[in-house]
């Protein structure tokens, strides 16, 4: 909950986690009992006013991001800082970074309303 009692959603609290955090967790948490071998990679982006912004940058260091469609299907978005992961700590630690520099302003319900889709 926020400060004004509304549950976050998407990041929630150290007590209630979001929806993101807890999908995170389960996916850590899926390959561990498993009998695969994982790689996983980290990427976070939003869409903020038409424009696609990279959320492991900072924002003075945006590079020009283009979605990029392969005829097999496959979607790219070019120029995304896309990070290894070996653990669900790491993986937290970029998620809480990546929402440092996300698009919100205030609104009349929620202090840190998201202005972006992502």
């Amino acid at each position: 909950y926020n400060a004004f009692g509304n549950y976050t959603c998407q990041e929630g609290t150290e007590e209630f986690p979001g929806v993101v955090p807890r999908v995170i967790e389960a996916l850590f948490k899926h390959a561990a009992d498993s009998n695969h071998a994982f790689l996983f990679s980290f990427s976070m982006l939003e869409i903020y006013m038409g424009y696609l912004k990279d959320l492991l940058t900072p924002h003075s260091q945006t590079t020009n991001l283009s979605i990029q469609t392969h005829p097999n299907g496959e979607t790219e978005i070019e120029n995304l800082v896309t990070i290894q992961v070996n653990d669900l700590n790491q993986a937290m630690r970029l998620y809480k970074l990546g929402c440092g520099f996300r698009s919100t302003a205030s609104t009349n319900s929620n202090r840190t309303s998201s202005r972006s889709h992502w």
